[in-house]
């Protein structure tokens, strides 16, 4: 028999917010960041378009790696822009409702990033052209690795958002409304 269960509101779940933050982020970084690497749109200072240029003033003298965009790195940022950059519009949304069926994307989200971004930093460290200026390119690019180890620490019980609702409860017509 399953329990029910209620959303547990955003105003008792506070330390939720940083992900919402940190997730919209992320989405905006998706899309305005990640889509010209992933278009393979070059990336100059004088570029009519300002996010080009955004762009260009973090790679120029801190990521040369990106500025070269060999195969590996143009494929990671498609996937970004792509499959990461909607997945944190949902993974926001449902943090933000308490949707606990957030709960296994998010897994997988979080262990394909943290793979992913271990080869990614251990190719820019180890590979023939390192970051030229630490502080930036670790400040730009460890929170997706360390966020998504918070995300799935955080996912780690079943139900991450919600609370069962206990069972002299369960036939109220308001414990019906909430399981609806």
């Amino acid at each position: 028999m399953d329990e029910t269960r209620r959303p547990i509101p955003l105003r008792d779940r506070p330390g939720d917010w940083f992900f919402i933050l940190a997730f919209s982020f992320f989405t905006f970084s998706s899309f305005f960041s990640d889509i010209y690497c992933a278009l393979r749109v070059h990336l100059t200072p004088d570029s009519p378009n300002f996010w080009v240029r955004a762009n260009f003033w973090y790679a120029d003298g801190t990521d040369p790696l990106l500025l070269a965009l060999p195969t590996f790195l143009w494929l990671q940022t498609f996937i970004s822009a792509f499959v990461f950059g909607p997945f944190y519009a949902v993974l926001v949304f449902a943090v933000a409702r308490g949707r606990d069926w957030i709960r296994m994307p998010a897994i997988i989200y979080a262990s394909v990033m943290t793979y992913a971004m271990t080869i990614t930093l251990g190719v820019e460290y180890l590979g023939d052209m390192p970051p030229q200026n630490d502080f930036k390119f670790l400040a730009f690019n460890l929170p997706y690795l360390i966020i998504p180890l918070i995300l799935a620490w955080r996912m780690r019980h079943a139900h991450p958002f919600s609370a069962a609702i206990a069972r002299a409860d369960a036939g109220s017509p308001r414990a019906a409304r909430l399981a609806g």
